[in-house]
């Protein structure tokens, strides 16, 4: 077998795709420009845009740089002219000014060593090979780029320079107005320096893509995903950007740098950034971390105090989340709490009714089991609930619940008597509570009314807390209904005002038989379609029967005000 010896090399053909190297776009252009008068020197850079015609407009970008020396370099694919520090620290790919690729464009540029020089690149000339004729000129030292652009694209090109300035280390004019310029890490609790960089911490709102560009290479932002860390019942979390000074570890890819290299540095870097974080926590002193992101800011060498105790007290969970009372939700601490875990929303809905008409002193021990929190000496030693039953007696037979998912199979929903009984394991001792209440709830996954399985002990209780049927039905609400958002659906409110009609005539069936929800029928009916027809200063008087309806409406002071209201 014959051996050959191979190598790398560029294709002469590639020239013809230089057009393909960036996407053309004003943000391109503005990226790459103000890139090379950074890097040649420049103190400042004016940009201004001049429309020519209804459809052409030039943008010209200016700086008072070191220039380009060096003509033949310009359209040099890969090739710069930039001293050994920068080539170290940036590693530049020499493609900038392609991003011009395709577009008329005339350059003018002088030197500190050299005399000025110009010359038009027209829109072929990119990839044309054609000899691209250079003049000298008289001007001062830098650069200055004309770029041919639509009339329509000015204002997407102020809006790319803008955006280009906003964290770009010089001063940068446009149209006459210098533009504002901040900080990449303006805001940080703290700013941390590691191998050429600058890490600065952020405890900011949990939204979606809050931190989506989150390095900075001198005002051209990156999208990179960064180790992050969320405190238990905070509605925020723990982020960094990373603003570039001169490190050469950080690789982007070339020639946009829209992305980060999959380099061995990214691994250092997440824990220089975690490290970040965590001395951001430890300084602030009280924390809220799952244990196990304490487990790892103490592999990280520090040394945090465990969580902060306290744990959100019981509230049942809602089949709808916009039907949940979030102002109920309280933390509670000590050492007698009751940890229980999250159930399906029917079970906790009973065992809510169960704990309120109970007036059991273990309402105000019961709190959500955190998982996250396992692990905390504080949290391992509180008692928590192993099971929840329900036991119904219906005559001489006897019902068990076990939240296991099986309907019961009563014969009515009218039962004589149901308990909760909340089984809790307290320091290795099983205690049994068992809770007097009237009405049980079994999940369904119907999500309907109809098909639900549904207890209720009538008369159960004292008047304080009596099960009515508007009770009953804000409870049958809470447990089962869930709004569609499908396009052909009606609104929100209308599908809970629809649905909300339907449970206070089950409930009203329920507790009071079915002669009162008929009336209850007909009430709602009432008042969803003929309430609003009926004048203020008049009373309505309806009597219907087997030899028909009677309608009238009489004025209000002559009605008789002991007729029953509607």
């Amino acid at each position: 077998m014959t051996v050959h010896a191979i190598n790398a090399s560029v294709d002469p053909g590639l020239i013809g795709k230089v057009t393909r190297l960036f996407n053309q776009t004003e943000a391109d252009i503005a990226t790459e420009l103000l890139q090379n008068a950074r890097r040649a020197g420049a103190t400042r850079v004016v940009v201004t845009t001049t429309q020519h015609s209804h459809h052409s407009a030039t943008l010209t970008i200016a700086d008072d740089g070191r220039g380009i020396e060096d003509p033949t370099k310009l359209l040099r694919l890969g090739a710069s002219g930039w001293d050994k520090n920068t080539m170290r620290s940036e590693d530049p790919a020499g493609m900038g000014v392609f991003s011009l690729a395709g577009r008329r464009v005339r350059v003018t540029t002088r030197s500190t060593s050299s005399p000025g020089w110009s010359a038009i690149i027209e829109g072929a000339d990119w990839t044309s090979g054609r000899d691209i004729e250079v003049h000298g000129c008289v001007r001062g030292n830098g650069t200055t780029f004309t770029v041919e652009i639509s009339a329509g694209r000015i204002d997407d090109a102020c809006k790319a320079i803008a955006a280009s300035a906003r964290y770009y280390p010089i001063e940068v004019e446009l149209n006459g107005t210098v533009l504002e310029r901040l900080d990449f890490l303006d805001g940080a609790e703290t700013i941390a320096a590691f191998e050429g960089l600058r890490i600065g911490v952020f405890n900011t709102p949990d939204r979606y893509g809050v931190f989506r560009s989150s390095i900075n290479f001198y005002g051209l932002t990156v999208e990179h995903k960064l180790p992050m860390v969320k405190e238990i019942d905070s509605d925020k979390i723990w982020c960094t950007k990373i603003d570039i000074v001169d490190c050469p570890e950080l690789q982007l890819t070339l020639p946009a740098r829209k992305e980060i290299v999959a380099t061995r540095f990214l691994g250092d870097l997440d824990r220089a950034v975690e490290e970040a974080i965590y001395r951001a926590i430890a300084k602030r002193g009280q924390h809220r971390l799952a244990y196990e992101d304490w487990c790892r800011a103490k592999v990280l060498g520090f040394d945090l105090a465990p969580a902060a105790e306290g744990l959100t007290g019981f509230v049942a969970i809602t089949a709808d989340p916009a039907l949940a009372d979030y102002k109920e939700r309280i933390t509670r601490t000590g050492d007698d709490l009751v940890v229980i875990k999250t159930m399906g929303t029917a079970d906790e809905q009973s065992l809510s009714r169960a704990l309120a008409v109970s007036n059991t002193a273990l309402s105000e021990r019961l709190v959500r089991a955190e998982a996250r929190l396992a692990g905390y000496d504080w949290y391992d030693r509180l008692a928590c609930v192993d099971t929840l039953r329900f036991v119904i007696k219906q005559g001489s037979s006897i019902y068990v619940d076990t939240l296991c998912g099986d309907l019961l199979n009563l014969e009515h929903p009218a039962v004589d008597a149901i308990a909760a009984e909340l089984s809790v394991n307290e320091q290795g001792l099983e205690q049994v509570y068992q809770l007097g209440t009237d009405m049980l709830l079994q999940t369904d996954d119907n999500w309907d009314l109809e098909d639900a399985s549904i207890a209720v002990v009538r008369g159960f209780g004292s008047a304080t807390c009596k099960l009515t049927p508007g009770i009953l039905a804000d409870y049958l609400d809470a447990a089962y209904f869930c709004h569609s958002d499908d396009r052909d659906c009606d609104s929100f409110d209308t599908q809970l005002r629809y649905w909300r009609s339907q449970s206070i005539i089950l409930a009203t069936s329920l507790l009071q038989g079915a002669e009162a929800a008929t009336v209850a029928s007909i009430e709602a009916a009432f008042h969803e379609n003929l309430r609003w027809l009926i004048p203020a200063d008049r009373v309505l008087r309806l009597e219907h029967g087997p030899s028909g309806t009677t309608i009238v409406l009489e004025p209000l002071d002559a009605a008789d005000t002991a007729a029953p209201s509607v």
